[in-house]
Formats: structure tokens, sequence, C-alpha cells
């Protein structure tokens, strides 16, 4: 390390936001060793921000210091910083700690080194990343023999992103889209080929295709839905007769939603465990002997950015550990797209989810367990409910709440809402009306038990349609991102489609010609990939368009965190629909404030203008 720990601490407690702090060295490949700062917070600091504090952290000691002595380790809080009874500081304590750290995560390499060039990089490890490097080297339809190696990064352990928030949830929403078929359509082969791929290779993920019930709250919405309906018996019949809209009262019990107002049932749905699936094919990739070329998976590895190689032909990727030249790259890292693709910030937003694994009342238990996948639809409510087998626990997998708490823009998955845990916990007793009485006790349930709570963090499209195909203006950069909480009936085929253009590319076919190699062979809708014939609000000039991270302050480093609130789908009611601008992200006071205006002022006008509306 070529610089001493007291120089930098010095450096540390001159930030606000520093009560105490500890530098050590932390092992890496190119340097040897890089400074990692453990800090103690001052009074006050906000909980939902450490993301963003972090970053100001290092911001502050890059002003400060010469670019060898950043803190290229990153920094990370801690409660207190170990010292003797005379005050010296217990920095083998720290080292002892990180080192045992690393060994219990156990940082998947498939080489020791990075390669210093591959054919193509896949930015992120979910299904949709997985999906793309298994098609990249399981190619289907008419492709070239050409072996690729292909690279894929990840900046935490495998299948960490929203696919790893495990919710669960595979339904179509086949009337979501009614002026659009495609869009049904294109979730429905998704959904079958799931379910063949699964079935296929015996992929112990519990998958189970059962019904879809989208209980509906609200007559407004429900007129929505019937409407709707309507459209798409017009123009997909075969869609249409695949769901069908109830609002009879005795019926809508038997489904055990008696407090909704309508529910949209559909023949086409399951629920599953993403992560056990996406391991399930990273592990074939990682073993298999078939391959049309070599996989090199490589976690803990932060991608820092993408630029131009100077060759002209291909992309450095910079990463935490050294740079990869490539000659093509598929981005697929859905919530954290501006990181690495800047001018995606307000195209692709962050919306932190939370998760609970919730043990079943006797009513909810073995031959009375649900037999449906759940959504629940209404002003304010998104949910969604699945339940695990009974041998495996009969675990209630519930999801949502959102409005309990700030969710857009927020990037931190590292800890659980306490109000929206609640409400979760909660909300199901409400939904069903559970009869029974607690354990041994007179009084009804007031809220179920939690064996396990937990967040991820989803992406969100602004028009509420993926994006996926090559990025405007930029040969060989590829993006398969955006899926708004609504990954398992869109993610793995469009992952392929992603991975079939590269092929395509490869192959000498133009661009247009592999767009429409990609939608022949997945359904994809032509919208997704059509990224400068999106609608105004969201198309993406290729002659702005700039790898280069803006200059801003407070940024997160996993995540560029400029957003507009534009960004927000306007269908959803739980998202803020401010017409403002959050521009430049700044810190003042005990508020984190986006270009002047405070995210909870600013969604406590929105609402205000909502109910006088």
């Amino acid at each position: 390390m070529q610089v001493a720990p007291a120089e930098l601490e010095a450096v540390l407690l001159t930030h606000p936001a520093v009560n105490d702090c500890v530098v050590i060295g932390i092992p890496s490949e190119r340097e040897g060793e890089v400074p990692k700062a453990f800090v103690v917070k001052a009074p006050g600091s906000i909980e939902e921000s450490d993301s963003l504090l972090k970053r100001d952290i290092c911001k502050h000691v890059e002003k400060l210091k010469s670019n060898h002595k950043w803190l290229r380790g990153g920094v990370e809080f801690i409660d207190v910083v170990p010292k003797s009874p005379s005050g010296k500081i217990l920095r083998r304590m720290i080292r002892d700690q990180e080192k045992a750290k690393m060994k219990k995560q156990g940082a998947r390499l498939s080489t020791r080194h990075l390669p210093e060039k591959v054919d193509v990089v896949v930015i992120g490890s979910g299904l949709t990343g997985t999906s793309a490097a298994r098609h990249l080297l399981r190619p289907t339809g008419s492709h070239s023999n050409a072996k690729l190696d292909v690279l894929m990064l990840e900046a935490r352990e495998a299948c960490w992103g929203a696919t790893g928030r495990n919710g669960g949830h595979c339904q179509p929403l086949l009337f979501e889209h009614p002026h659009d078929p495609s869009i049904g359509e294109f979730e429905l082969r998704n959904y079958n080929t799931l379910k063949q791929l699964i079935e296929a290779e015996n992929i112990d993920c519990e998958w189970v295709s059962q019904p879809g019930v989208r209980a509906i709250y609200g007559a407004e919405i429900v007129e929505r839905a019937e409407k709707a309906l309507k459209v798409v018996k017009g123009n997909a019949p075969h869609l249409a007769n695949l769901m069908r809209l109830v609002t009879d009262k005795t019926q809508l019990a038997k489904y055990r939603i008696a407090t909704a107002d309508g529910a949209m049932i559909t023949s086409v749905a399951a629920r599953m465990w993403p992560y056990k699936l996406v391991a399930h094919l990273l592990e074939d990739l990682l073993t298999a002997s078939d391959l049309q070329g070599t996989f090199n998976l490589q976690t803990f590895t932060l991608v820092q950015g993408i630029s131009q190689a100077n060759t002209g032909e291909g992309y450095e990727i910079q990463t935490a550990r050294g740079t990869v030249l490539a000659k093509r790259v598929i981005v697929a890292t859905n919530a954290y797209t501006s990181f690495v693709l800047p001018n995606f910030t307000d195209f692709i937003v962050p919306c932190r989810g939370q998760m609970s694994a919730l043990k079943p009342s006797k009513s909810l238990s073995s031959e009375h367990r649900l037999k449906t996948s759940m959504g629940f639809e209404g002003d304010g409510l998104d949910d969604y409910l699945i339940q695990r087998p009974n041998e495996r626990g009969g675990h209630l997998m519930f999801g949502g709440g959102r409005t309990n708490a700030r969710s857009i823009g927020v990037t931190d998955d590292s800890f659980v809402d306490p109000k929206t845990a609640a409400y979760l916990r909660r909300q199901l007793v409400t939904v069903f009306d559970l009869p029974e009485k607690e354990s041994g006790g007179q009084e009804p349930y007031v809220e179920l038990t939690a064996t396990h709570e937990w967040t991820g963090i989803m992406g969100f499209s602004r028009d509420e349609v993926p994006w996926v195909g090559p990025v405007p203006g930029r040969p060989g950069l590829f993006i398969a991102a955006g899926f708004t909480g609504h990954g398992m009936p869109n993610t793995f085929l469009s992952g392929a489609a992603a991975a079939i253009m590269v092929r395509a590319a490869i192959d000498g076919k133009t661009e247009k010609e592999s767009i429409t190699k990609a939608v022949e062979e997945t359904d994809l809708p032509m919208k997704t990939s059509q990224h400068e014939q999106r609608p105004k609000t969201t198309t993406m000039s290729s002659k702005s368009f700039d790898l280069q991270m803006p200059k801003r302050t407070g940024t997160d480093l996993s995540m560029d965190s400029t957003y507009s609130t534009k960004s927000i789908p306007k269908n959803n009611k739980r998202r803020t629909q401010s017409s403002g601008t959050f521009s430049e992200c700044g810190r003042h006071g005990n508020k984190w404030l986006f270009g002047g205006i405070s995210i909870k002022q600013t969604v406590k006008d929105a609402l205000k203008r909502k109910e006088s509306s």
C-alpha cells in the first residue's frame, strides 16, 4: 500500500460524517494492496443513505490526495474502532475480521486473475445475464460455429440482485398492455420456455405450474381491467382465452379473496425459487465440457466503467481488479444500469423491494394451502404472494408494501425497513380474514410470524417495458434490463435475445438484421429494442450518448444517484408523479436533497395534488 494508514485517517476525520476510522490494506491483484477505510459514522447520519455516504467519503479523500492514495478498497461502516486501553488502534483485529469475512463469502473466481481480453463480457449474474451467457455458449437456431470466450462480472455474490430477491412469482400479465399483444405473447413464451427447461433438465427450483390470480381492489381498476380484456379479445383472442375476469363475490371467496372487488384469473402462472434456477444454470456453465467456447465467472468484481477501446474496436471494462478488453459487452445490471451506462439514469430507476417468508397459519397449511400464484393490485397496492411446498415448510413468500417506506431511487439492500416488515406480517391476516386463534391463546391473529425478511433492488423502466438490444450509437454494446419488478416472465428470453443479437453481429449481420433475428427466435417485442423509437419521453439520442460518468457529488459507488420522477411508470399508483426533475445530488443538513428538493417533501406535495384532483 503506497500510503500510511494514519495519513488517510487524518483526512477522513475532516469529513463531517466521520466520527472515528481505521484504514488497512486489502489484497488487490494488480496493485498488491489498496487502502480500505472502516468508518464509525457521526451521530445523525441517515441509514438509508449509507451507499451515498460511502461514495461521498471516497470523493472527499480524492479531492485532498493524489490518486495512488485513494480508497480503492472502498468504505465500510462499523460500530466501533477496536483500540487498546492506551488508545492504540488494533489494526490486526480489523485485518483478521476482513480475512475471515472474505473466506466466508468465498468469492467465485474461475481464474485467479482477470483475463486481459475476451470476446464477450456479460455484466451481471442474475437470470438475465446467466441466460445471455448460456445462449452465447449454447446457441440455438442458425449461427456460425464461432467459439467465444465469455467473461461474466458480478459486483457481489452470484445472483445477488433482483433475481436473488427471490420473489418467485412467475405470472404473465397478458392484459397489462392490451394494445400491444406482442408484450403478452413474449411473457407467455418466457413462461413456457422456463417450464420446458426446468422439466427437461430436472432442475430443483420448486417450480409448480398453477393458475394465477390478480386480486383487484377498487371499482375503477376493475373497470380498466374489463376494458383491457375486451381489447385483448379483439386483437389477440388466443391470449384472451387464457384469462377471465371474476367479480362475483361467491367466486372471489373460492379464490380466498372475498374482500376484493374483482380478480383476473390466468391459466398460466407458476411459483419457483429463482436463485436455485440461476445457481443450477451457472454451475452447468462452469462444469460443462460441450460449450461452444469458454465461460469465466468472476464475483466480487465491481465494474467501475466502460470506455471505448483505444484501438477503436471493442470496449475497455474497468473493474476494481483491473481492466479487461472485450469485443462486445452485454449489460445485464438491471437496477444498477446507470452506473455503467450513465445515459440510462432517466430510463431505468432502482427501486427497493422487500420480501418476507411467513409461517403459514392452520387455514393456510397442508391441504388448505394456496393453490394459486397471487398478486394484489389497487390504489397504493402492488403485492405478490406464492407458497412454498408443504414438505419444505410451506412458507408464504410475500413481498411488496412499498408505500410504507421510500423505495424509488434506493439502492441499499443491506437493511430491512421495519414499517414495511410489519405491513408484510399483518396484511395477509386481513386479506385472508384468518379465523383461528393464536396457538394456545384466545385472541385472533394480529400478524404472522416471519422466519426471514430481506430486501433486493429492482430496475424500473420508465414506460414499464424492458430495454433489450443495442445501445444507441455504440456498436458492440448491448443491454437487457429494466424489468420493473416483473422479471420472471421476461428475463430469461431477454438475456437470450441479447445473446442472439451478439452472435448475429459476430456473423456479420447488420444491427437491424440482428434485432430481426432475435425477434424471430424469441418473440421479443419490437418496442423493447427500438431504443430510439420509444416514446419521446423515453427516447435516447445516439448523438448525446456518452459512456463517461457525469461528475456529481454524493453519488453511490454502485449506482448513479441522479433520478427524475418522470422516470416513474405512470400506471403504478405507488410511485410519485411529480413533474420536477431531481438533478444534482447533494447533502444539506440532515436531509439528502435532489436538486435542492427533499424527497419526502416532494412525495408529500404529490400526494396533496392527487387528493385535490
